[in-house]
């Protein structure tokens, strides 16, 4: 991967490289910064520009905690580039491997704790409003690799391709849908983005974290896989995996993973039920 450096930075580190975007962490002084471009074969690809506009649009947007700020916008010879703040931390999927013990275990503790500080986050976001109302920001695509767990394990969100919110620009469309296994159902149908999708796929998330792999069995191929989890969801066996003996099939912990969008809870009810409930450590050797 060759990062085409926008004026005055230097490079760091690649971080990767998806169909669409190109990214790597990059300093200007003593500020690191991550910077986002289009690949080169998907400049003038509307659906792509469509993304790349979105996520500005959000990050110049919203200012928040758990989301990174935009720095700056523009575009060079390369094309449109975005500069936006480092998030400290690792990914879910990373922190969960890093802290998992030698048997595959992580502990229950950890797990509560995350999810407490993750649903009471993502309730923030949801709820957010200017002197006009409700922002009605949705992220869109929460995923294991789209959380960032900092030292201090807090939460933020990151990849905002797939957002949404009141005025902002181009709505994704139906053939958006998040990333399996964790995107809603009703997401995978065509159905469109929601906060309540947005609910549905964090506990996904959390699934993957009680799991140690995807919240879902082996389909045999993407579009079985695609057709199985539009109409059934993740499944019984990766709800289990999220209970613990004091989440009852009606908490709103378990409810988050319902097909049915309207059956479940909001982010705010998911968080309020952590504060209330006490999880039950079956083995506290692993609480650390």
């Amino acid at each position: 991967m060759s990062f085409v450096l926008p004026a005055g930075t230097c490079l760091k580190r690649a971080l990767g490289r998806g169909s669409v975007f190109e990214v790597a962490l990059l300093q200007r002084g003593a500020e690191r910064m991550v910077g986002k471009r289009l690949r080169s074969r998907m400049i003038g690809e509307k659906l792509a520009e469509h993304a790349f506009a979105r996520e500005c649009a959000f990050l110049g947007a919203v200012e928040h905690r758990s989301v990174p700020k935009l720095i700056e916008a523009g575009e060079d010879g390369a094309g449109p580039y975005l500069l936006q703040s480092w998030v400290e931390g690792v990914s879910l999927r990373d922190w969960s491997a890093e802290r998992r013990s030698a048997d595959g275990r992580l502990a229950s503790q950890l797990q509560f704790a995350l999810a407490k500080r993750a649903f009471g986050r993502l309730a923030e976001l949801h709820a957010m409003q200017d002197e006009a109302g409700p922002l009605d920001l949705i992220h869109g695509d929460l995923s294991p690799d789209h959380i960032i767990v900092g030292d201090d394990r807090d939460v933020a969100f990151i990849d905002y391709g797939q957002a949404s919110g009141r005025d902002m620009p181009y709505p994704p469309t139906v053939g958006e849908r998040g990333t399996m296994p964790y995107a809603a159902p009703e997401r995978l149908r065509g159905e469109g983005a929601s906060q309540a999708g947005d609910v549905y796929a964090l506990a996904a998330c959390f699934a993957f974290l009680a799991l140690g792999e995807a919240p879902c069995s082996d389909a045999g191929s993407d579009a079985a896989l695609l057709v199985q989890l539009a109409e059934n969801g993740i499944g019984s066996a990766a709800i289990a995996a999220v209970t613990t003996p004091a989440a009852g099939a009606d908490s709103p912990w378990r409810r988050a993973l319902r097909v049915a969008p309207e059956e479940r809870p909001n982010a705010e009810q998911v968080a309020l039920w952590f504060e209330a409930a006490q999880p039950a450590l079956e083995d506290p050797a692993h609480s650390s």
